[in-house]
């Protein structure tokens, strides 16, 4: 029998294809060796989402984003956002790290971002990290 590996659920496939709006998050969980929808918000600052998150729970985060650079030009990006709270289970940490392929080849992501500690999700840190 083979062994079969992780997948994503089909109702977040449908959900991540059709992400394309800024300030609108897709909360995506580890349920086993399934990649499943957890939250969806609209028109959410990462400030505001940082607030709805688990303190002690990784999960991963798509988040459309229009970027002004400094010389004005507007770029759009695709981020997924892997947020592995310091603390965490190291199991369910490297679940999630181990599955980020997963939700960004589904999502189509350009940008793959990481953080241990969800009070720094911040739209300053998303600006730092995309303006370097």
């Amino acid at each position: 029998m083979a062994m079969m590996g992780p997948e994503v659920d089909d109702t977040l496939k449908a959900k991540l294809r059709i992400l394309i709006n800024h300030q609108n998050a897709l909360i995506m969980k580890m349920d086993r060796m399934v990649l499943t929808f957890d939250q969806e918000y609209e028109n959410i600052s990462l400030d505001d989402l940082r607030n709805n998150l688990p303190k002690q729970e990784p999960r991963l985060i798509a988040y459309p984003y229009d970027f002004i650079g400094g010389g004005g030009t507007k770029t759009y990006y695709k981020i997924l956002i892997y947020v592995g709270p310091t603390g965490c289970n190291p199991r369910d940490l490297m679940l999630y790290a181990s599955n980020m392929d997963l939700a960004r080849n589904e999502m189509n992501a350009n940008m793959c971002l990481s953080i241990d500690n969800v009070n720094d999700l911040t739209e300053q840190w998303l600006k730092t990290k995309l303006a370097n």
